[in-house]
């Protein structure tokens, strides 16, 4: 599958999992913590978005409501690097 097969909230799945897998690797376990749906911030949405991003949400049919998803996936991928980082930790911790 190509990443013009992806959905607006898979782009963001898959763009939150990696970003939070980077930021946990550096220990900024906090960082990936603030994400959330609705709070997103505007450093990390800039961040985000220089990426090429907004270019990519431009291209499909409503740009505003695939930013909406976008947001909404990432936010999901990124707590779900936050899971699998601690389910990690707990394991190697027994």
């Amino acid at each position: 599958m190509t990443t013009e097969e992806f959905t607006p909230r898979e782009l963001g799945l898959l763009a939150g999992a990696r970003w939070a897998d980077g930021s946990l690797e550096k220990g900024d376990v906090e960082r990936v913590r603030m994400v959330g749906d609705d709070d997103i911030g505007p450093k990390l949405y800039d961040e985000i978005m220089a990426l090429g991003f907004r270019e990519r949400l431009t291209e499909f049919s409503d740009p505003e409501a695939a930013e909406l998803e976008f947001w909404r996936g990432f936010a999901h991928g990124a707590r779900g690097s936050l899971v699998q980082n601690e389910i990690g930790r707990l394991a190697r911790s027994n």
